[in-house]
């Protein structure tokens, strides 16, 4: 199974985050999950912590990304 497939799972319910604590928390979980994840990334020694790393990574994108459409301009 693709890490992705498991970060997507997870991160289905950032919309449902962004809604019950806003935008500025949800923003703040993205960049957190993000920086903990590049953090582990640089820690990695194996195989099953890269993988924790790539779905942290991911998360952390899918909760900035559903926060972000609102601010950047089209």
């Amino acid at each position: 199974m693709s890490s992705l497939y498991l970060a997507v799972l997870i991160a289905f319910f950032a919309s449902t985050v962004t809604r019950v604590f806003g935008r500025k928390w949800s923003m703040f979980d993205g960049g957190l999950t993000f920086l903990v994840s590049a953090t582990l990334n640089n820690m990695a020694v194996n195989l099953l912590m890269l993988i924790l790393d790539r779905t942290l990574h991911d998360i952390g994108v899918g909760f900035a990304n559903q926060s972000l459409p609102l601010y950047l301009p089209y």
